[in-house]
């Protein structure tokens, strides 16, 4: 009798230790996912590429859009129509950003804020389209969607006669806070280029 309750304290100790290692593990893992030490750029690219939403200050400031702005962006050959071709691309999106980055001055957003495309200037033939809805004049504007649920991606298009020669279409745009406490973001210029069939890749 006196063996089996030994037997029975050792395996007391043993579920004991073995539950408590199990728990240090998690909480180390949930830590690096989700705790306020999470390792640098963990998280921030969900979806490489995407343009990134963020703020300048905690809370609150200007609203930003971190992207290579340089690059130009890739459309395709989508359909002709009569004497006319659409080019067209779903990449980049919107994505927000997953953590503080106060070395570039960056914040996360908070949950419930809502954001808006509203675009400011653009070529003749450019336009994007958001959830059906077609942006293709200065003040046009489309909601992206509300954090932390936001992640839209926007189709880009460009539609031209099939003769022309230019390659290369800007579209320019700012994101507008649906929330208070944000302002607008500074205009960016995204370009389009022409890609496929003899077109500039």
């Amino acid at each position: 009798m006196e063996c089996i309750l030994r037997c029975d304290r050792t395996l007391w100790k043993c579920r004991r230790t073995v539950q408590a290692v199990v728990l240090a593990g998690c909480v180390v893992l949930a830590g690096a996912a989700c705790g306020p030490e999470a390792p640098e750029g963990w998280g921030q690219w969900q979806h490489e590429g995407d343009i990134l939403l963020a703020s300048s200050a905690p809370r609150g400031g200007k609203l930003i859009a971190m992207y290579d702005f340089d690059a130009a962006i890739p459309v395709y050959e989508n359909v002709r129509v009569g004497s006319f071709v659409l080019y067209t691309a779903t990449e980049p999106g919107f994505e927000l950003l997953a953590f503080d980055d106060a070395a570039r001055r960056s914040y996360a957003l908070p949950n419930g804020v809502g954001l808006a495309l509203e675009v400011v200037e653009l070529d003749s033939g450019v336009a994007v389209k958001i959830e059906g809805q077609i942006l293709d004049s200065p003040g046009s504007r489309k909601t992206l969607g509300t954090t932390p649920d936001l992640h839209a991606h926007p189709e880009w298009q460009v539609a031209v006669p099939v003769t022309s020669s230019q390659e290369r279409y800007r579209i320019r745009f700012r994101l507008v806070s649906e929330s208070q406490g944000y302002e607008s973001s500074d205009v960016y210029t995204v370009t389009l280029v022409l890609s496929g069939n003899g077109q500039a890749s």
